[in-house]
């Protein structure tokens, strides 16, 4: 059965795949190092900007 508006149908699936990240990234603990933390971010940082600023 084709679906009359297929993109519709895609972006309710990218909403919940992301309320379902969300979910799980709001439970996500860390025990490192502050230091270790600083150093580590820089290689993260273009990730998380992406990761963030991407349209749903």
């Amino acid at each position: 059965m084709k679906l009359p508006y297929p993109p519709r149908k895609k972006v309710k699936e990218q909403d919940h795949k992301f309320r379902m990240f969300m979910k799980m990234l709001n439970k996500l603990e860390m025990n490192i190092p502050f230091a270790e933390a600083i150093d580590l971010m820089p290689q993260y940082a273009k990730f998380m900007k992406e990761l963030l600023t991407k349209k749903r």
